[in-house]
């Protein structure tokens, strides 16, 4: 039997509590929020109306989420007369063959700065990000729960069904310069140092009953992934444990021998005195890992008749026999080559219209491409501001197939201090129960050199940073054509 080693299991518990206590990474809100260093995070063209900007040391930007493509919590489980709990199968078993996701992450900021250097706008972050998620079929859900008979004859296509985690630690520089009146470009460099990683890849997995039987036959071929782990295999070469590496959980954290690398690109474009339209594609790279690398790949088909349960001992009679039977009908290669993997990339658009000189109406749109699986979400918003002191929007965000999404932000500060916080879908995180989708994220700055009065919407991409630098240009040239007189 394979098994997991459990003398880190304090390192692993750490990374799953941080993430399961997720509240998911799509940052709707944030993105028209202009004002804030992080909005730069999800559009490396953004430039904040400061000349100097310091994040508070693991402190200036918190980001939990959650995100379930399938099924709320009051879906699946109802209140009885008596007031427990009660799983309720209906709604699973009526899952379609569709590719399913539940995705958890959080990512902390240890590290945040930005500044004008001239009439360029540089800023570096270095941040620490863990994502979990496990995409499934709804098919494996429905035959689970239903059991094989209703499905004489059907083979289910399961294919899709794969684990992804990854954590690693991205150290980012990034650029931004106003072109010309209309545009403003901004890119994003980052180095990355892979510290944990584990997926799986299917290369077919079907699930089968025989006609003239309820027997079900399971046919597949699986190859699983992982760093940094450690294969032991028996005499006839079979795999018979995956452990972590052996080392402290500060070698682990510091380790930098899996490299990548990723970029970020953003541009704002300004159509005309009120209308800003902005785009942006996220991390597009990725990770080589070689650090301890370990693969596993299983092919191979299994009966299976059932498992007899005694009602009497509450015990599983044939448990053990089952599951070394299927342990015997796959064969098993290991090889502890390295691999790479590609990080999530993501696309933001958006327009926003200048309803005033301290408010505009904006709408963003954005997609990923999630191990297969296309997650997409659009969300109109309102964006306020008074002087440069107090910033906030509310949004309205569809994704997961719900409308329920009631996001709101708000950035508060003294004349060097700031705070804000920002959820995309605020009731989901008061009433969790009937929520597929929710998010937080916090933070503190230190914030210099501000502009102060009125600022012409959110959405204006011109910094006074930067205008204060044309004036001063053409200050400049106006005295050299006149001693030039």
């Amino acid at each position: 039997m394979i098994t997991i080693k459990a003398k880190h299991s304090i390192f692993i518990m750490f990374m799953l509590l941080t993430v399961f206590q997720a509240k998911a990474q799509d940052n709707y809100t944030l993105y028209f929020m202009h004002t804030l260093p992080q909005a730069n995070i999800l559009n490396p063209a953004v430039q904040i109306p400061c000349k100097v900007y310091v994040g508070i040391p693991a402190l200036s930007s918190i980001h939990v989420g959650y995100s379930n493509t399938l099924f709320r919590y009051k879906d699946i489980i109802t209140t009885n007369q008596s007031g427990n709990s009660v799983f309720k199968p209906d709604y699973l078993i009526n899952a379609s063959g569709d590719l399913e996701n539940i995705r958890l992450e959080t990512q902390i900021s240890l590290i945040h700065f930005g500044f004008f250097y001239k009439d360029i706008y540089f800023n570096f972050h270095l941040q620490d990000k863990i994502d979990v998620g496990l995409n499934y079929s709804g098919n494996l859900i429905s035959l689970t729960l239903q059991g094989n008979a209703p499905h004489i004859g059907e083979t289910f296509d399961v294919g899709g069904t794969a684990l992804h985690g990854i954590y690693y630690r991205e150290w980012g520089i990034g650029a931004s310069k106003k072109i010309d009146n209309q545009w403003t470009l901004g890119i994003h460099a980052k180095l990355l140092f892979g510290k944990v990683n584990i997926q799986t890849r299917k290369k077919d997995l079907a699930l089968t009953t025989t006609s003239d039987s309820l027997q079900l036959s399971a046919s597949g071929h699986y190859l699983i992934k992982a760093s940094p782990f450690v294969i032991t295999t028996d005499a006839q070469n079979q795999p018979t444990s995956i452990e972590l590496v052996d080392a402290s959980i500060v070698s682990l954290l510091l380790n930098r021998q899996n490299p990548g690398i990723s970029f970020d690109f953003g541009t704002l474009y300004q159509l005309d005195d009120n209308t800003t339209v902005a785009a942006s594609l996220l991390d597009i790279g990725g990770i080589y890992w070689r650090y301890s690398p370990a693969q596993v790949d299983i092919s191979g088909s299994y009966n299976f008749n059932g498992i007899q349960y005694d009602p009497l001992t509450g015990t599983f009679n044939n448990l053990d026999s089952v599951v070394n039977a299927a342990q015997d009908a796959y064969s098993y290669s290991t090889s502890q080559s390295s691999y790479f993997t590609f990080l999530t990339p993501k696309l933001y658009l958006g327009a926003s219209y200048d309803l005033n000189d301290w408010a505009n109406a904006s709408l963003t749109y954005r997609s990923e491409y999630y191990h297969g699986k296309i997650l997409q979400g659009i969300s109109p918003a309102i964006n306020a501001k008074y002087k440069n002191f107090l910033a906030g929007s509310l949004s309205w965000t569809f994704t997961r197939g719900t409308l329920m999404n009631l996001g709101a932000g708000i950035s508060a500060r003294t004349p060097t201090f700031g705070f804000y916080a920002i959820a995309d879908n605020v009731y989901g995180m008061i009433k969790w129960k009937s929520t597929k989708f929710v998010n937080l994220r916090f933070g503190f700055n230190l914030l210099f050199g501000c502009s102060s009065g009125k600022s012409k919407g959110s959405s204006s991409a011109a910094c006074s940073a930067y205008s204060n630098t044309l004036k001063k240009k053409q200050r400049l040239e106006e005295l050299k054509s006149k001693n030039g007189k």
